[in-house]
């Protein structure tokens, strides 16, 4: 589901207004979109600037082909193409949306070319404008890439194409979508823990929007439902009916398209089928099915609602619905296959083993290669169990003569019966003592395992104690010998400045000034040195302003010609232990440190976020990157410093860094107030 719901974005909502003409993908405008397109229409008939008319009627051309309108989305193009060509910037932009023309064609190479060439062009200018079209530039070929299955390539271009754009242009919309569609690919891959984290910068952004802001709603609320999927599949349903909560709040009161209402009822009908609420998942699945419009996302509810059936032991209505799918005018053939394996299966659940067995051949012959010998077996049965009631009749005379054969050996059998009894039940005696001996045995190793398990968990707890003792008593030290140094050294050596400036007002030896002065700049530069030291001890910030405060002031002071680090925060709490902000503090200088020092990296993103007693860093860098799975914390103390901390508060590191592609760390830490 989630590559759909990536290339579902990528239909609806891409470029400066989001909206995109790959194929036919709706039916008519709404109000909206008329507000948007008579604002357009009318600035081109009042205005007089020809930039002005080109840059709306190259919109406008993206508007008409939603509708698959060709003929006044081409004049729009053509006539918005002409009017660029005196201006070097609508020029390089109007590639971009010659690229867009081109999706209905499914012409790959040519959008490809447009919009590279438009990128190219684009990068002479620095102005938010042109981040955005670049920004809309490569989501588009990030969208190209994934529809060839090339989800890593298309990953790496919304991380290290898109997303600083998008960052540059200042505009919410684009970040609230790159996010998204970062969340979508990692889902895809089953990343569920990071693409959470996307999601939640999804929603910051976009509930940052004006009310009014276009498709502000349609994104949020799907960014509510994708975010319930996401839970839904790490099996966490209390956050899953949360966001699924938000989602219907926004579409009772806002008017979205259909298609959305579709994919809300579905993914809370697979929220009630996962929790066993199959009465309520069959509701929502029809509330879906009465609004959907497209056959796909139809089929879609129609055999969610049937697997709901399936498991409510309504099979007759089961095998109604799933009729009804096979006469779709559009089936793709994987689920075609579905569709067939479940007629064969509630058929046998039904009784039905001659319906059984046909549908069984024909999903085998369907099936892929791959997996006919699994269900071979499963159509070998159905196959003895038609025949057995084929030949009941034989049998039945076949026992009749087996009963008047046995007839005459009675005598036999009785006594063979008696020696089978002897026999069994010695058999029966020795593999009680044998299941009594291997019990015993796998109690005794159990509690061998038990009580080196309990060995384990108390040198942990000694191990952790040892280093929160470690921790707790630097930064204590740290905080003492801070103060000792600004306000003991620091004191005197500011009043040793201060007699020697006096010494210099009231030198009357011209040779001995030059030299005074010098010695009083070599110690105000001490002095200034011996505050830096102080304050990288124990940032005064930290302790009056708060853990964000500190980290902002850490990320600008580290910020030079050769380095830019941006520092990115979200909902962190004033309320956390003074001993935990100082915690993540040093976590967050050590990775600085490291990324700046060994990695020799240019940019650095450093985000931070809390969700109730959870803390969340992220620390991403370009730098030259190591062999993760090697160095793990032997090669120095910086990276076992970072994993001390983080086990003192309970926290999980998972590094993710190959040589010459950068390093990202993901933090997560337990904090509590």
């Amino acid at each position: 589901m989630a590559k759909m719901r990536f290339l579902f974005f990528f239909l609806f909502f891409s470029s400066l207004s989001f909206t995109t003409c790959y194929a036919q993908v709706i039916t008519s405008f709404n109000d909206d979109d008329r507000i948007y397109i008579a604002k357009l229409e009318k600035e081109i008939q009042e205005t007089n600037s020809d930039s002005i008319k080109a840059y709306n009627s190259l919109r406008l051309s993206v508007m008409y082909n939603l509708v698959n309108d060709t003929l006044k989305a081409n004049d729009y193009l053509l006539r918005g193409v002409a009017l660029s060509e005196k201006n070097l910037f609508l020029k390089s932009v109007s590639y971009y949306y010659r690229a867009r023309a081109l999706y209905s064609k499914r012409d790959i190479q040519g959008i490809e070319y447009n919009l590279m060439k438009g990128d190219s062009l684009l990068k002479q200018f620095d102005n938010e404008e042109a981040y955005r079209v670049r920004t809309s530039i490569w989501y588009h070929y990030s969208a190209l890439q994934q529809t060839g299955d090339r989800e890593n390539e298309a990953l790496n271009i919304l991380l290290n194409k898109a997303m600083p754009n998008a960052q540059k242009s200042n505009d919410l919309s684009l970040l609230g979508q790159i996010n998204m569609g970062i969340a979508s690919i990692l889902i895809d891959s089953e990343q569920y823990k990071k693409a959470q984290n996307y999601l939640a910068q999804t929603t910051y952004y976009l509930e940052k929007l004006p009310m009014d802001a276009p498709h502000r709603t349609a994104k949020l609320i799907t960014a509510f439902i994708m975010s319930a999927e996401n839970y839904i599949a790490r099996e966490i349903y209390d956050s899953a009916k949360v966001s699924l909560d938000r989602a219907k709040a926004i579409l009772m009161v806002k008017p979205v398209s259909t298609n959305i209402h579709s994919d809300y009822y579905l993914t809370e009908g697979i929220y009630f089928s996962k929790i066993k609420n199959y009465t309520e998942a069959i509701r929502s699945f029809d509330e879906g099915i009465s609004k959907a419009q497209s056959p796909l996302v139809l089929n879609r509810l129609k055999y969610a609602k049937c697997q709901a059936l399936q498991n409510n032991g309504s099979y007759e209505n089961a095998l109604v619905l799933l009729m009804d799918l096979l006469r779709s005018p559009i089936i793709l053939s994987a689920d075609k296959k579905n569709f067939y394996k479940d007629l064969y299966t509630t058929h046998a659940k039904l009784g039905n083993i001659e319906k059984a067995y046909t549908w069984s051949l024909k999903y085998i012959t369907l099936s892929d290669s791959l997996y006919e010998a699994k269900y071979q077996n499963d159509i070998v049965e159905l196959e003895a169990k038609y025949s057995k009631v084929e030949n009941e009749t034989k049998i039945a005379a076949l026992q009749s003569a087996n009963e008047r054969a046995e007839l005459t050996s009675k005598s036999n059998r009785l006594l063979a019966m008696l020696l089978g009894t002897i026999s069994f039940f010695l058999l029966i005696s020795g593999a009680f003592g044998w299941m009594y001996y291997r019990d015993n045995k796998k109690l005794s190793e159990q509690k061998e395992v038990n009580y080196q398990q309990k060995l384990k968990e108390a040198e942990q707890q000694q191990q952790m104690q040892y280093a929160k003792a470690l921790l707790q008593g630097e930064e204590k030290e740290r905080k003492r010998m801070a103060g000792d140094l600004h306000d003991g050294l620091g004191g005197m050596l500011a009043r040793v400045k201060i007699n020697l400036s006096k010494l210099a007002i009231h030198n009357h030896e011209p040779t001995m000034t030059p030299d005074l002065n010098k010695v009083i700049d070599q110690l105000d530069n001490s002095v200034n040195e011996l505050r830096r030291i102080a304050r990288n001890m124990m940032p005064e910030s930290l302790i009056s302003l708060g853990l964000e405060a500190a980290l902002t002031d850490m990320c600008a002071s580290l910020t030079s010609d050769t380095t830019y680090v941006n520092f990115q925060a979200f909902d962190i709490s004033h309320a956390i232990a003074k001993d935990t902000q100082s915690a993540i503090y040093r976590i967050v200088q050590e990775l600085l440190t490291n990324a700046i020092r060994h990695a020799k990296a240019s940019q650095i993103v450093v985000q931070c976020s809390q969700n109730e007693n959870t803390f969340f860093i992220t620390v991403e860098d370009n730098g030259i990157g190591f062999d993760a799975k090697e160095t793990q914390f032997k090669n120095g103390i910086g990276l076992a410093n970072v994993k001390s901390r983080v086990d003192y508060l309970g926290g999980k590191l998972d590094i993710a860094s190959t040589p010459g592609d950068g390093t990202t760390i993901n933090i997560e830490l337990n904090v509590v107030a």
